[in-house]
């Protein structure tokens, strides 16, 4: 189940193509129990995009017994340890075992985020899974380029 804080229908219409691939990391997460974080941590840099964009992270979630939540956020926020993820900037939530996910954040300008990969509540306390994340860009002057074409 994806619970991504943007719907499809308000997602920017963006050429796939066009994206630029930043990093890619593989990582394992743990299920905190329920109403707890414990998250794994990525830093993400974007300030080389000066002008801004759309941050993608696909996420696929390995093949071990708990799900994944995954939550971007300001590269300077503090990661919760518990409870809801209110400053979340977008969020997918409860992949399955096997599953993949994506995460899309239009940004103004050039910046640093972090994303914060845990199980899902739901999960068994300390249980444990792989995770990779493909993480890429669609540069701002790329999206205005396709729309004026």
């Amino acid at each position: 189940m994806d619970f991504s804080t943007e719907s499809e229908e308000s997602m920017p219409e963006l050429d796939l193509s066009l994206r630029k691939e930043l990093m890619a990391v593989l990582n394992v997460f743990r299920g905190p129990g329920a109403g707890y974080q414990d998250y794994t941590p990525v830093e993400i840099d974007t300030t080389p995009f000066e002008q801004g964009g759309t941050l993608i992270i696909d996420i696929q979630v390995g093949e071990g017994e708990a799900m994944g939540s995954f939550d971007l956020f300001a590269g300077d926020a503090e990661l919760p340890t518990e409870g809801y993820p209110d400053k979340a900037l977008a969020s997918a939530w409860d992949i399955s075992p096997g599953d993949t996910g994506q995460i899309r954040h239009p940004f103004a300008c050039g910046q640093k985020f972090k994303l914060g990969a845990t199980g899902s509540w739901p999960c068994k306390k300390g249980s444990t899974n792989a995770f990779l994340a493909r993480i890429s860009i669609v540069p701002k002057e790329t999206e205005k380029t396709e729309a004026s074409s």
